[in-house]
């Protein structure tokens, strides 16, 4: 019982200190319409454009690169928000900002 509580202790202080966690909140809150998981990571469209980009292709869809820092803990926050109906926040890669594959690399999920 005792390794289980230190456990669940080390967790939630792990999961506080990502970038998942740090992510900063704004007026950008979407719903998930879908997520595909493919060969090269996720990819995910939502209820409304990401940020206010110039992107000519479709705005309201990102993708997710399997190498991607913290690959595994944003994939299982998404599916979460997903399943649960929550509202999503995704911040973006400057590098890929702008570009019909803007990749994530911090989420936050809020309730409504």
């Amino acid at each position: 019982m005792k390794r289980v509580l230190i456990l669940s202790i080390v967790v939630a202080l792990v999961a506080a200190s990502s970038p998942v966690a740090a992510a900063d909140a704004s007026a950008n809150n979407r719903h998930l319409i879908y997520i595909y998981p493919h060969s090269g990571g996720f990819s995910l469209k939502y209820d409304g454009a990401n940020e206010s980009t110039n992107v000519a292709c479709e705005p309201n869809r990102s993708i997710l690169p399997i190498g991607a820092p913290n690959y595994q803990a944003i994939v299982s926050t998404l599916i979460t928000a997903f399943a649960g109906s929550y509202l999503v926040d995704v911040v973006f890669d400057d590098t890929t900002r702008g570009s019909c594959e803007m990749t994530i690399n911090r989420v936050l999920v809020k309730k409504q």
